[in-house]
C-alpha cells in the first residue's frame, strides 16, 4: 500500500494536531458523564481535594473520594452522582474498545503554542480505575492501574511538532513514579525535570501551594484573544476524566514513515498468486466453507486481500484460521482490531485448539504487560516440556497420516472437480450437461437424431426450433388427413399451374385408357407407358429384328403356346447330340444321302476281300476306295477300312438325327450336302434362341407387346408403333405435371377423377399456408430437413419438445462417453466419494491441530544454543527481562532487543492499532501476514502503521457497517484537503479496497431463522447472503421477531414506558429462558442510560442480578456483539402533548442506515421489538439520508413478520435460466404427479 509522504503528513495531522477537539491539549468543558472536576471533592470526605490528591502522589493503591450515599451532604450526593456516570462510562469504554482511559490530570497547562494552536490540558496524567468499596458504608474509592504515571504524550508531540523542537524518547516514556511520593517534592521534582528538557512551561507559585482551583471552563475562541503566542504557564487544576491517550503512539511512526527515503512495495503486486496451494500446506484447525477457503488460499498464495464479511458470515473463523495456518508452517501473525471483543472472540478459538501459550493479547500494552511476561516466562519454563512431548508423540507417523490424508484429499478433490468441470462444461454443445440431465428424460418421446452434433443450443438452433415450431403449427393448422399433406414443393409455383396440371392429367388418363384399350383388349396405365416410353429404343430394336420371317415364326410360335413344354426340353438335347454328332469323325460331303446305301454295301465287300489274301489280289473295287481313304487320310489297311466304316455310322446317324429336328419342328433344314444343312440347322437354332429371348423380354418390360403378336405381324408393327408414340406423349406430359404433383398424387387421380376435385378444393382453402410452410421448409438446411421429414408423423407430442430432448438425450451420451465421470451420478461412486471427503476433512482438522501443536512447540527449541557446560542460553537474557521486579523494561524495548527469541515462542499476536506502534519496531515485514478485523470502524490513518511492518495484509470487516465513530476520541480533518482517494475515504476497509482486491463471505450461520436476517439480506447485501438458518428452526410457525407496541412518552430523549417495558421483558426471559444470552440495544444513548438506571434499581432492590453476558448498549457500539435474544427499545414517541417529531438521531446522519444494519443483525434466536410507534407513523419521504427509511421499512417487516404476514422472497437467479436448477426440476415432477411443493426460501440453493 504506497502512500505518498504528503497523504502521510495529512494522516499525522489527524492523529497529533487535534487542537480544537482532543481533550489532551484543549478541554473546554467538563461533561458530566466523562470529567469531574477535582476540586468538586473539597471536603466531600471531610479532606480538602489536595489532601486526597496528594494520596494519589503518594502511589497509594487506593485513594477514597466520598460515599455512594450520604443523607447528611446534598454536595457529597451530588458528586456521587456524577461519580457513578462515570464509573459507567469507564466500563463502557474497557468493554467496548478494551482500553482504560481513566486518568486524573494534573497540574493543566493553558496557553499557546508557538503557531498559534491553543492549549489547555493536563500535564501529568496519573493513571486510575473508579469503583465503589461495598464494605460496610459504600463509598467511592480510585485505585491506581499497573501503568506508569507519565507527562500528557500527546501535549509533548504537539509541542515538539509546532514548536520546532525534538522531544526525546526519555521524556516521552519517563515514568514519574520515580519522583518523590511527597507533593512538593513530587512538584519541585517535576519542576527541574522540565527545566532540563526542551519544554518551556512557566512554574508560578500557585503551583506550589497546597491547593487547587476550579477548573475554568473557557472557550477555544476566548484563549486565544487571552494568550499569547509561545506562552504556556501551569495552573493548579486537576480533573478525573477519560484522556484516550492511545492515539499519540502513532505519530512516531508516521514521523518514521515520512523520513524513510525508500517507499514500500507491496508484495502482493510482485507476487505469482497463480501458484497451486497442496493440501498438505495447508493446516486450518477450524471448519470452513467455500468461500473462507477460498479467501484462504488466496492469501496463503501471496495476495493481500480485502475480506468482506457480512453479518454471521464467518469472519472470526476465517481469522482463526489463517492464524493457525501461519502459525503452524513457521509465520508470524499478528491481529490487528480497535475492539477488544473481537479480539476477545479469535482469542477464545484459538485457545480451544491449544494455541493460547504460543499467542499473546496486549490490546492496552500499559495494563496487558504483566500478562505478557508472564506468558513469556512460562513459555521458557515450558520449552524442555515441549521438546519431551515431541519426542513422546510419533511425529513421522503423524506426518505420514496427515500427508495421506491431504492427498487422499487432493484426489477426491479432483475428481469431484473432474466431475464439476464436466458437469457444468457447457463449451461442446452450449449447455452443460447439468442443465440437459435437468431438461430431459428417456420417457419422454425422442426421436434418433444421427447429425446431433451439428445441432449446438445457440442461436442457430433457436432459429430452427422457431422454424419448426411455424412449421408445426401449419401442420396443426391443417385438417388431418389433408390432400395435399404429400405434394411438391409449392414455394415457387401458382394456384393456377397446379390446377390446369390436375385438369390435364384427369384427361389424358382418360384418353391413353381409351386409346389402349382399343388397340390392345387392354387398358395399359401410366406406368405401363412411361415403362413403354424407356423402352423405346429397345421396342424399335425388337422391331427391326422381328421383320426376319424365321424368327417371326419363332417369335409368334413361343407367344401361341406353339413351342409346348416337351418341345422346348427336346431341343436342347437334339441341339447337344447335334454337336456331339457333329463334333465325332462323320463322312460328310463325300457321300449325298441317297449314295449311302450302295456306298455301305461296296464298303462291306471291300472289308470281306480284305480279309482275304486271294480276293485281294484280284478284287476290282479297290481303286474306288483307294482314292476315297487317301481323301480322309485312310489308308486300305484292314484297320482304316474299320474307321470308314465307323465313320460311315456315324453319318447315318446324323442323317437320322436331321430327319428327326425336321419332324419335330416342321420344317426342312435339309440342304444339297451336309455341312449347308448344318449351317442351315444354325440358323435355325440361332433364330429360335433370339424369339426366346425377345419372347422373355417382351414378357418382362411389355407383356402387352407379346400379345399383341397373336394379331399378326402386320398388326404388331402398326399397334407397337402407335403405342410408342402414345407413350412418348404421355411421358413428356407425365415429366412436366410432376413439377405440380407428385407420384403418388398422379396415380390417385388416374384411378379417380373425383380425387382431382378434391384436391382443387382443398387448394383453393389452403394454398397460401402450404406455400408458405413450403417456403420455411426450403430455408432448412439438410441435417434440419431430415430432423423435420422424422417429425412428420409426430401427432401427440410437441414437435419442440421431441426435438428438445431428442437433442439432449443424444449430447448426453456423446458427453458421458467422452466424459465417463459423469455417469458417478447414477451409481453408488459419488454418494462414496462425499461420504470419504466429509470423513477426510475432520481426519485433517483433527490432525491439523495436532500438527499445529507440534510445529508450535517445535519452533521453541528449534534453534537454541548452549554453553560449554551445556547449560541453555537461548532466552536467558529474554527470562531475565520478563521475571525482574524492578526497571522494568517497556514491551516495545523487550521486542527492540529479543524480537526472534519472543515471536519462536509466542508467534500469534493479538493488538489495537495504538498498541502495534507503541510496542513492535517499526520493520516492513516484521509479521508475515497482519490481519485487520472489524476494518470498516477503523481510521484509515489508524492502520498504515500495523499494514507497514507486514509482508501481507488482509483486511476483513463489512461496509455495510458502522463506519469509523468514537464518541469518546476525536479527530482532525481539514476541508481544504486535495481530493485524493486516501484523503477522502473515512475507514480502513474502504482504503484498502483501492489498493488490493477483494472477496465476500457468503455464507450466513448466526440467524437460527431466516426472519432475522432476511431484512439485511434484501436491502443491504443484494441476496447475496446463503443463508443456512436450522431445520426445526425454519419449519416452526413461530415469528422470529415479536413486535410489542407500548403507550410510551418522549421526554428528554427517553421514553420511560418503554424502558420499563424492556426490564419486564428481560426478568421474564431470564426466568423462562435462563440459558439464553440476552442483550438491549437502544436508539440513543439517554435510552440506555435509562435503562440500565432501572436495571441497577431493580438489582438494588434484591431481585438478583444479571448474568455476565448480559448487555445494555445503544446502536453505535453493538457491531460485534451477538446474542441469543436482542431486544429494541426504539424510544421514539409522542410526546406529552401527542406530538410526534421525526427526529432519529444517528440513524438520521450520513451512514445511519449502516447502524441500523448492525443492530438488526445480533440476534441469533429472537427479536423482541419494543416500540411506542407504528411503522405509518413515521414520515421519512423528505429525509436527507437513507437511515430513517430503512428505519420504517424495519419496523414495518417486523410487524409482518410478527403477526405471521411476512412471507419470504424466493432467491433469484438471473444468471442461470430456470431450467438450470433442481429446484425447478423437482417443481415440475411434483406438479406432474398432482403434488404440492411450497415455493423455496433464499437458502443455498440446490444446484
Amino acid at each position: 500500500m504506497n502512500l505518498t509522504p504528503d497523504i502521510l503528513k495529512k494522516y499525522l495531522r489527524r492523529l497529533t494536531n487535534l487542537s480544537s477537539r482532543n481533550r489532551s491539549l484543549l478541554l473546554s468543558t467538563l461533561s458530566a458523564d466523562q470529567f469531574l472536576d477535582w476540586k468538586a471533592l473539597d471536603f466531600v470526605d471531610n479532606r480538602s481535594a489536595f489532601d486526597v490528591l496528594s494520596d494519589l502522589i503518594a502511589q497509594k493503591k487506593t485513594v477514597r473520594l466520598g460515599q455512594v450515599i450520604d443523607p447528611r451532604s446534598e454536595k457529597g450526593n451530588e458528586v456521587s452522582k456524577r461519580l457513578r456516570k462515570l464509573s459507567r462510562t469507564e466500563r463502557f469504554i474497557e468493554e467496548e474498545r478494551g482500553s482504560e482511559d481513566l486518568y486524573v490530570g494534573y497540574p493543566f497547562v493553558r496557553g499557546k503554542l508557538m503557531d498559534g494552536t491553543v492549549i489547555h490540558a493536563p500535564l501529568v496524567y496519573f493513571p486510575v480505575t473508579l469503583q465503589k468499596n461495598e464494605e460496610n458504608v459504600a463509598y467511592w474509592e480510585l485505585r491506581r492501574r499497573p501503568e506508569p504515571t507519565l507527562l500528557n504524550r500527546s501535549f509533548l508531540l504537539a509541542y515538539g511538532y509546532f514548536n520546532q523542537v525534538t522531544i526525546p524518547d526519555e521524556l516521552l516514556e519517563k515514568n514519574l513514579e520515580e519522583l518523590s511520593r511527597d507533593s512538593l517534592v513530587f512538584r519541585t521534582e517535576l519542576y527541574e525535570l522540565l527545566k532540563e528538557s526542551a519544554l518551556k512551561l512557566n512554574f508560578n507559585q500557585a503551583i506550589f501551594q497546597d491547593t487547587l482551583q476550579y477548573f475554568d471552563e473557557c472557550s477555544k475562541s476566548d484563549l486565544e484573544l487571552l494568550e499569547q503566542n509561545g506562552e504556556l504557564k501551569l495552573y493548579p487544576e486537576a480533573v478525573l476524566g477519560i484522556f484516550p491517550q492511545a492515539g499519540s503512539y502513532l505519530a512516531p511512526d508516521y514521523e518514521a514513515l515520512i523520513s524513510q527515503e525508500e517507499k514500500r512495495v507491496d508484495d502482493e503486486e510482485a507476487s505469482a498468486f497463480s501458484v497451486p496451494i497442496k493440501e498438505a500446506n495447508t493446516f486450518t484447525a477450524f471448519p470452513q466453507d467455500a468461500s473462507q477457503e477460498q479467501a484462504l488460499l488466496r492469501v496463503k498464495q501471496g495476495e493481500s486481500l480485502v475480506v468482506e464479511g457480512p453479518p454471521g458470515t464467518g469472519k472470526s473463523q476465517l481469522i482463526a484460521n489463517l492464524m493457525t495456518d501461519f502459525a503452524a508452517r513457521g509465520k508470524r501473525v499478528l491481529l490487528v482490531c480497535q475492539k477488544r471483543v473481537a479480539l476477545d472472540v479469535v482469542y477464545e478459538r484459538l485457545r480451544q485448539v491449544g494455541v493460547a501459550p504460543f499467542a499473546a493479547l496486549i490490546h492496552d500494552f500499559k495494563n496487558d504487560r504483566a500478562d505478557l511476561y508472564a506468558q513469556l516466562d512460562a513459555q521458557i519454563g515450558q520449552v524442555d516440556e515441549y521438546q519431551k512431548q515431541n519426542y513422546a508423540l510419533d511425529s513421522i507417523v503423524l506426518e505420514r497420516q496427515f500427508l495421506q490424508v491431504s492427498r487422499s484429499i487432493e484426489q477426491l478433490c479432483s475428481e469431484l472437480n473432474a466431475f464439476k468441470e464436466a458437469l457444468f462444461d457447457a463449451n461442446e454443445c452450449g449447455l452443460s450437461p447439468k442443465e440437459l440431465y435437468l431438461t430431459s428424460s428417456s420417457q419422454e418421446a425422442n426421436s434418433p437424431i444421427p447429425q446431433f452434433r451439428q445441432f449446438r443450443f445457440d442461436d442457430r438452433l433457436e432459429t430452427f426450433l422457431q422454424k419448426l415450431r411455424r412449421l408445426e403449427q401449419y401442420q396443426r393448422f391443417l385438417p388431418s388427413p389433408h390432400p395435399w399433406e404429400e405434394r411438391v414443393d409449392f414455394s415457387r409455383i401458382g394456384i393456377t399451374a397446379v390446377k390446369n396440371t390436375i385438369e390435364e392429367a384427369i384427361q389424358t388418363y382418360e384418353y391413353t385408357q381409351k386409346s389402349t384399350s382399343e388397340w390392345l383388349g387392354q387398358t395399359l396405365n401410366a406406368a405401363h407407358l412411361r415403362q413403354l416410353h424407356r423402352l423405346d429404343t429397345q421396342v424399335r430394336t425388337w422391331q427391326e429384328r422381328l421383320q426376319l420371317p424365321m424368327l417371326w415364326d419363332f417369335f409368334e410360335r413361343s407367344v401361341s403356346g406353339k413351342m409346348t413344354k416337351s418341345l422346348a426340353q427336346w431341343l436342347p438335347k437334339a441341339h447337344k447330340s447335334g454337336q456331339k454328332l457333329m463334333g465325332g469323325s462323320v463322312l460328310m460331303d463325300e457321300l449325298s444321302t441317297s449314295e449311302l446305301p450302295r456306298f455301305e454295301h461296296r464298303l462291306q465287300a471291300l472289308i470281306q476281300a480284305r480279309q482275304s489274301v486271294v480276293k485281294w489280289l484280284f478284287y476290282s473295287d479297290k481303286d474306288y476306295f483307294r482314292d476315297l481313304t487317301v481323301s480322309l487320310g485312310l489308308t486300305l489297311e484292314l484297320t482304316d477300312l474299320y474307321q470308314l466304316r465307323q465313320r460311315l455310322e456315324n453319318r447315318k446317324a446324323l442323317e437320322q438325327w436331321v430327319d428327326e429336328v425336321e419332324n419335330k419342328l416342321a420344317i426342312s433344314i435339309r440342304e444339297r450336302s451336309m455341312s449347308q444343312t448344318l449351317l442351315r440347322w444354325e440358323e435355325v437354332a440361332a433364330a429360335m434362341e433370339q424369339a426366346a429371348q425377345l419372347q422373355l423380354e417382351m414378357q418382362q418390360n411389355a407383356p402387352f407387346l407379346a400379345n399383341l403378336a397373336l394379331k399378326g405381324k402386320d398388326e404388331w408393327a402398326s399397334v407397337t408403333k402407335q403405342l410408342l408414340t402414345l407413350a412418348s406423349e404421355f411421358s413428356g406430359k407425365y415429366q412436366r405435371w410432376q413439377r405440380y404433383l407428385t407420384q403418388g398424387q398422379l396415380l390417385r387421380l388416374e384411378e379417380s377423377a373425383a380425387y382431382g376435385a378434391e384436391l382443387k378444393k382443398a387448394l383453393e382453402v389452403n394454398f397460401d399456408a402450404l406455400v408458405e410452410m413450403d417456403s420455411l421448409k426450403n430455408e432448412l438446411p439438410e441435417s434440419e430437413r431430415e430432423i423435420y421429414e422424422r417429425l412428420q408423423t409426430e401427432t401427440l407430442h410437441s414437435w419442440i419438445d421431441v426435438v428438445q430432448n431428442s437433442l439432449r438425450l443424444a449430447w448426453l451420451a456423446h458427453l458421458e462417453e467422452k466424459n465417463p465421470v459423469l455417469r458417478a451420478v447414477s451409481s453408488l461412486k459419488m454418494s462414496q466419494w462425499e461420504e470419504e471427503l466429509q470423513q477426510l476433512i475432520e481426519q485433517k482438522q483433527a490432525l491439523s491441530r495436532e500438527i499445529l501443536g507440534m510445529q508450535l512447540r517445535e519452533q521453541t527449541y528449534k534453534e537454541i544454543s548452549f554453553n560449554r557446560l551445556q547449560n541453555r542460553t537461548t532466552y536467558r537474557e529474554l527470562q531475565h527481562q520478563v521475571t525482574k521486579k524492578r526497571k522494568i523494561w517497556p514491551v516495545r524495548k523487550l521486542m527492540e532487543h529479543h524480537a526472534e527469541e519472543v515471536f519462536r515462542l509466542v508467534p500469534c499476536w493479538m493488538a489495537s492499532p495504538e498498541t502495534v506502534s507503541a510496542v513492535f519496531p517499526l520493520r516492513h515485514g516484521l509479521f508475515d501476514v497482519v490481519i485487520f478485523d472489524e476494518a470498516s470502524q477503523c481510521y484509515a490513518e489508524y492502520g498504515i502503521p500495523a499494514i507497514y511492518r507486514a509482508k501481507q495484509a488482509v483486511i476483513v470487516g463489512d461496509s455495510k457497517q458502522l463506519a469509523p465513530y468514537d464518541l469518546y476520541r476525536a479527530r482532525y480533518e481539514n476541508e481544504t484537503e486535495e481530493e485524493q482517494v486516501a484523503l477522502e475515504v473515512e475507514s480502513l476497509l474502504d482504503l484498502a479496497k483501492h489498493f488490493y482486491s477483494d472477496t465476500l463471505l457468503q455464507g450466513h450461520y448466526r440467524s437460527r431463522s431466516l426472519d432475522l436476517i432476511d431484512f439485511s439480506n434484501q436491502h443491504f447485501y443484494k441476496n447475496k447472503l446463503q443463508l443456512l438458518p436450522h431445520f426445526q428452526d425454519i419449519n416452526e410457525s413461530i415469528p422470529a421477531i415479536e413486535y410489542a407496541k407500548v403507550d410510551g412518552v418522549w421526554e428528554q430523549n427517553r421514553n420511560t414506558i418503554e424502558a420499563e417495558r424492556v426490564v419486564e421483558l428481560v426478568k421474564m426471559l431470564q426466568n423462562e429462558q435462563p440459558n439464553a444470552s440476552v442483550g438491549v440495544v437502544t436508539f440513543n444513548y439517554p435510552q440506555q442510560q435509562l435503562i440500565e438506571q432501572l436495571l441497577h434499581e431493580t438489582v438494588e432492590q434484591g431481585e438478583g442480578g444479571w448474568k455476565k453476558s448480559f448487555f445494555v448498549k445503544n446502536i453505535e457500539n453493538v457491531q460485534g456483539d451477538e446474542r441469543d435474544i436482542i431486544i429494541f427499545s426504539v424510544g421514539y414517541a409522542p410526546d406529552v402533548r401527542g406530538r410526534f417529531r421525526a427526529q432519529f438521531g444517528s440513524l438520521n446522519a450520513r451512514g445511519g442506515e449502516n447502524r441500523l444494519n448492525v443492530a438488526v443483525t445480533r440476534a441469533r434466536q429472537k427479536v423482541y421489538v419494543v416500540t411506542s410507534i407504528w411503522p405509518d407513523q413515521l414520515q421519512v419521504e423528505t429525509a436527507v439520508h437513507s437511515g430513517p427509511k430503512l428505519f420504517k421499512s424495519y419496523l414495518a417487516y417486523a410487524l409482518n413478520v410478527s403477526s405471521g404476514a411476512y412471507r419470504p422472497r424466493p432467491l433469484e437467479l438471473h444468471k442461470r435460466p430456470s431450467s438450470w436448477l433442481l429446484k425447478h426440476r423437482l417443481q415440475q415432477t411434483a406438479l406432474q404427479k398432482e403434488d404440492i411443493v411450497l415455493e423455496e426460501l433464499p437458502f443455498a440453493d440446490l444446484t
